[in-house]
């Protein structure tokens, strides 16, 4: 009997506590606020003359070719893999700029664009495209490779086999060409 009244005191004694500590926990202090001064107000710059400002920057001429600028759109929109708005970016720079310097790499992520968005065929043209006009570009030999891979997978070994042998020979990177040889001698194999 001692040792409950000894517990149940022990628990009234905590709970006077607990209630004392927050009843002085949510007493606000007396602060005493300082007082803004009574400054002078901050005189503001003014501009020295309306006239001799400088143009604002739209109205600088263009540096950059507008065939640029639209390629460069486009490989931002497949940067960030939006392929159903890339396509048309890509397809509007190769129908206005027939002649323009970045057509191997229009062809070639149009080909990653529909290749992303599962239409094969139209991947296909496009890598195919790169490979017959553009032999010599820098995106043959990926163009090669992607065209192989997709032929491998449908276990086309003999189609499969001058693409992977020809994307090692045309591949600038050396992981591009390693894996093209990977692949040859897989197709040799089956």
């Amino acid at each position: 009997m001692k040792l409950v009244r000894s517990a149940a005191a022990l628990c009234q004694l905590a709970i006077l506590f607990w209630v004392g500590g927050m009843a002085l926990a949510q007493r606000a202090p007396d602060v005493r606020r300082a007082q803004p001064a009574d400054e002078p107000p901050v005189r503001r710059a003014v501009p020295i003359d309306e006239s001799t400002a400088p143009a604002p920057h739209s109205a600088a001429p263009e540096t950059e070719a507008p065939d640029r600028r639209q390629l460069d759109y486009a490989n931002a929109l497949f940067t960030r893999k939006l392929y159903d708005l890339a396509v048309p970016e890509y397809q509007k720079y190769l129908d206005d700029y027939p002649g323009g310097p970045g057509r191997a790499n229009a062809y070639f992520s149009l080909g990653e664009c529909y290749r992303n968005l599962n239409r094969a065929s139209s991947a296909r043209a496009s890598f195919q495209k790169v490979l017959n006009d553009y032999s010599e570009s820098d995106f043959a030999g990926p163009a090669a490779y992607a065209l192989a891979e997709m032929v491998f997978t449908e276990k086309d070994y003999d189609t499969a086999l001058p693409l992977f042998h020809r994307s090692a020979v045309k591949s600038k990177e050396s992981a591009v060409a390693l894996s093209a040889r990977y692949f040859e001698a897989r197709c040799l194999e089956v």
